[in-house]
């Protein structure tokens, strides 16, 4: 916990009460029947899992996909406008 007096903060450590570590990683890892992979939080020690994440980063692939149709959005406004100044609509 934040402590205001001396801005000491808790650390997060593992809770598997023969390890105690402090000390976590990342890793990717495949669950059977399910067909995406997840990364699991886990202690670096002795790989007690705390937490779980999905594989692919939700909101990059969101920014990376609006970003491709913007592009394409304005390559058909682009030809609207050909299709307008050419009276072929």
């Amino acid at each position: 916990m934040f402590n205001f007096n001396n801005n000491v903060m808790a650390q997060s450590k593992c809770p598997n009460s023969n390890c105690q570590s402090n000390s976590f990683e990342a890793k990717t890892v495949e669950i059977e029947g399910y067909i995406y992979g997840v990364k699991f939080i886990q202690c670096s020690n002795c790989g007690t899992v705390v937490g779980v994440l999905p594989f692919h980063d939700t909101a990059r692939t969101v920014s990376e996909l609006s970003s491709e149709l913007f592009v394409e959005i304005e390559k058909l406004s682009d030809k609207l406008d050909y299709l307008k100044k050419h009276d072929i609509l």
